[in-house]
């Protein structure tokens, strides 16, 4: 049987929904995607996150939309991306029969346009970012993933998983272009520890105010305060 009804329950899925209805005025389905999408609210562990999908009837205003939920006992990220809904098509199977999609929030008439394919894995940044200067909050955002993926990977006792090294060599390349980025002539060692190059990095970024650069103030100065206190 398929588990794709709209979440009602109040719990950590239910503030995603808040949030994402609010960032859009035309919002027609927001589903959720991974591994996370049929856990229950008890069973999400600090460090998890949660990936979302939000579909608009109108081309959306933005790609994506990140934020951090906290409570006294966990932290869990969630990332949304933005597509405008294609009326035109109508896939053999849409969310409606799809039993790994979680829909949060849709009606029929705009679900049964929809097919989700299964969330990409991991991909290695590249060495050099084009157009940095552009694109830097897309990059702070995955950043704060990066922070979110070493520290789960280090809870479950894996950090030499494929997914943790990838995270980490991604850590370093973010960290030379927002180094670039700020005009600070500041190498890399080999070897030194992912928490020394992310306390250096969040240092810089909360010293030059970088939060006030971004379209979310609110995520990134939540994050960046996330990332000072990494060792407490």
């Amino acid at each position: 049987m398929a588990h794709n009804h709209p979440e009602r329950r109040r719990g950590l899925f239910s503030s995603v929904k808040r949030e994402l209805l609010d960032s859009a005025e035309d919002v027609a389905a927001i589903l959720i995607v991974g591994s996370t999408a049929f856990k229950s609210d008890s069973q999400f562990k600090d460090w998890d996150d949660i990936d979302a999908q939000v579909y608009t009837r109108t081309k959306p205003s933005q790609n994506s939309h990140y934020g951090i939920l906290v409570d006294s006992k966990r932290r869990v990220l969630f990332s949304a991306y933005y597509s405008q809904l294609d009326f035109n098509k109508h896939p053999q199977r849409s969310v409606i029969e799809q039993g790994d999609v979680r829909v949060l929030y849709g009606k029929k008439e705009a679900l049964r346009h929809i097919h989700v394919d299964r969330p990409r894995r991991i991909e290695p940044l590249p060495k050099e970012i084009p157009r940095f200067d552009t694109h830097h909050e897309t990059l702070f955002n995955i950043l704060v993933d990066i922070f979110f993926i070493l520290n789960r990977y280090e809870a479950r006792g894996e950090p030499n998983a494929t997914k943790a090294r990838v995270a980490r060599d991604g850590l370093r390349t973010i960290a030379k272009h927002f180094y670039r980025f700020y005009g600070v002539e500041k190498g890399i060692p080999n070897g030194i520890r992912w928490r020394k190059i992310l306390r250096d990095l969040n240092s810089l970024l909360t010293e030059r105010g970088y939060a006030n650069l971004c379209r979310n103030k609110v995520f990134a100065s939540l994050a960046l305060s996330l990332m000072a206190g990494q060792d407490a």
